[in-house]
């Protein structure tokens, strides 16, 4: 993947309270994974694709062996 930036990105980097322009870029792109995961979950939603959180819980302690 290409990014451009602009000549003053470091500035604005260090102006938005990151310590580099990694670290900004880094940030806006786990902003971007959890939105593509909200996105996700709440296409599942619409579907009908969803479980109770405790039915989950339960199955999910069982599998793995992990007491309550």
């Amino acid at each position: 993947m290409e990014i451009s930036l602009p000549d003053d990105a470091e500035k604005q980097s260090v102006a938005a309270g990151y310590a580099n322009v990694q670290q900004y870029i880094h940030s806006l792109v786990r902003r971007d994974r959890e939105r593509l995961a909200i996105e996700e979950g709440i296409a599942a939603m619409k579907e009908g694709k969803i479980q109770d959180f405790d039915d989950f819980d339960r199955e999910f302690r069982e599998r793995h062996g992990i007491d309550k």
